[in-house]
């Protein structure tokens, strides 16, 4: 069975952005999947995975030309509220929908549409040596992502303020508040370790990757303002460090990925034969 995925980049999206590192790249090679380089024939594939793509002329084509094939559309973001037409068609189009969250799961499921969650996960190798050392200091925390995700940070600025809690921001632009640090391919991990809790509230539809890419560093979660004032103990940041690692290993291995997605592709030939 030879497996190929189309990536997002192929759409017009960044090459850099964080759901094609880890639901492409990464993932590929444990698939034992090729990675489309925007052209040439898909005849000789297959199973074929629409990373988030399903907008430009291109990619429209190839779903229609090689209807034929089992096509996936892996979904990690609610495509359906911005571009309704565009994403229904490519959805009917493909034998069924992966995604990145539990809200995605659920929600393309009530529309209709086969949907399997397949969680966002870590090549671990890429955060080798890499790992915070905590220390009993005067704190700072630390947010990622891309500028336009900025919003709920807000309602936690109050709190950092009367704190006197300094916070990086490491994104593709600046977000008007903090200390700005562009986002760098090579540099971004140990951008993130320059603070001593990550800041990530929980959001609608979205998947935990900031948040198991922050524990995989040795790096403290904090969704709430009652996240912050526990992590302000070195005692807490450092126990929540040691939990959280481990956990990254047991339930976060991006193989795990692919062993539940390869047994969806398996079974859904199974039952088309």
């Amino acid at each position: 069975m030879k497996i190929i995925i189309i990536p997002l980049s192929v759409d017009g999206y960044l090459f850099n952005s964080g759901s094609e590192r880890i639901r492409c790249r990464w993932l590929a090679p444990h698939l034992k999947a090729d990675i489309y380089v925007g052209s040439g024939s898909l005849e000789e594939y297959d199973v074929i995975i629409y990373q988030k793509c399903y907008l430009s002329k291109q990619v429209k084509d190839l779903s229609i030309k090689y209807s034929h094939k089992l096509q996936i559309f892996d979904v990690c973001d609610p495509e359906w509220l911005f571009r309704p037409d565009d994403f229904h068609a490519m959805a009917k189009r493909c034998n069924f929908i992966t995604c990145s969250s539990e809200d995605l799961r659920k929600e393309l499921s009530e529309m209709g549409y086969k949907t399997y969650l397949i969680p966002d996960r870590l090549e671990l190798k890429y955060f080798s040596g890499i790992k915070k050392y905590h220390q009993d200091r005067p704190i700072s925390l630390t947010w990622f992502g891309y500028a336009g995700n900025f919003d709920p940070i807000v309602d936690m600025i109050k709190f950092i303020e009367h704190n006197d809690l300094p916070l990086w921001v490491i994104s593709d632009k600046p977000t008007g508040y903090g200390k700005w640090i562009k986002w760098d391919e090579k540099d971004w991990l140990h951008d993130i370790m320059r603070g001593d809790i990550v800041l990530n509230p929980k959001v609608k539809y979205k998947s935990n990757n900031k948040t198991i890419t922050s524990w995989a560093l040795g790096m403290p979660v904090a969704h709430t303002i009652e996240d912050i004032s526990r992590f302000l103990s070195l005692e807490e940041r450092e126990n929540e460090s040691k939990i959280r690692i481990k956990e990254v290993q047991e339930k976060w291995n991006i193989s795990q990925s692919s062993e539940e997605l390869l047994s969806i592709i398996n079974e859904t030939i199974k039952n088309k034969s």
